[in-house]
């Protein structure tokens, strides 16, 4: 299966699909980019929208989409810029739902598995990249924001080398 991700990360057809999929799962969501690539939610977000809530099924689904860009697109990021593009807005995904997440003030609730997870999937993002180095220092500081909410440390180790293997399970 490596291979067909080999495969389909250098195709521009897949590429192009892979980026609207992304696109209308953030419409789903109420949730856009900004300008300076940013994720903020929509102005007319609605509150009560169900994925808001902790342990809701969508979450795994926003973790799938943010595995999926590391497993299809992690070695062609290196060499081709749409690739990277699609990498650095999965990782825009991370960093808005791990800071959401530990905001009193968002209408996004999480379970305590669901952000253990996405801050080890997005640590994986920030290691492909910014690099290892940052993106530990990163995990650390989303353990800290963690812990000011009175939830214990995350055990895992942050994923910091490339591959499928490196990254967590919903």
């Amino acid at each position: 299966s490596s291979k067909l991700y080999k495969v389909l990360s250098y195709n521009d057809a897949f590429k192009t699909r892979f980026s609207e999929s992304l696109d209308m799962m953030m419409d789903f969501y109420q949730i856009h980019p900004t300008a300076d690539g940013t994720i903020v939610f929509n102005s007319n977000l609605d509150p009560k929208r169900k994925w808001l809530k902790a342990d809701d099924h969508n979450h795994k689904r926003l973790s799938r989409i943010m595995r999926s860009a590391i497993h299809m697109f992690e070695d062609s990021a290196q060499t081709d810029e749409e690739s990277f593009n699609i990498l650095l807005r999965a990782q825009a995904l991370g960093k808005f739902l791990i800071t959401e997440a530990t905001n009193p003030a968002s209408p996004l609730k999480v379970s305590t598995a669901t952000f253990d997870v996405w801050n080890t999937i997005n640590c994986k993002l920030n290691s492909i990249i910014l690099g290892p180095v940052e993106a530990k220092r990163l995990f650390a500081e989303a353990q800290t924001a963690r812990a000011s909410m009175g939830k214990p440390p995350v055990t895992t180790k942050p994923a910091t080398r490339t591959g499928p293997t490196a990254t967590a399970s919903v």
